[in-house]
């Protein structure tokens, strides 16, 4: 997922996104993403997904998963999921 993960971070968004990353490959690296998601008020996360080779989007405003995108998906796919996902949380505040 780093490769596609890092060409995403690139992609401007303008201020609409941010990108957290929270790595579960050992015992010591999931602490510690725990700890980090539980710092942006997102515990939560992990009852959606517990594993790797996954982006979680998560709502701004109710701190909820919203989208699962996975190592299946190309990255334009991915885009256009998180694409999507700004225009409708941009629509929703307008």
């Amino acid at each position: 997922m780093g490769p596609i993960f890092k060409k995403l971070v690139k992609s401007d968004r303008g201020d609409k996104t941010a990108y957290i990353k929270l790595d579960l490959t050992d015992k010591i690296t999931s602490a510690i993403a725990k700890e980090v998601a539980a710092g942006y008020g997102i515990r939560n996360i992990f009852r959606y997904s517990n594993g790797t080779g996954v982006i979680v989007l998560v709502d701004a405003e109710t701190l909820e998963p919203i989208k699962q995108l996975t190592i299946r998906q190309s990255a334009l796919e991915m885009a256009k999921d998180i694409d999507s996902a700004v225009a409708k949380r941009v629509h929703k505040s307008l």
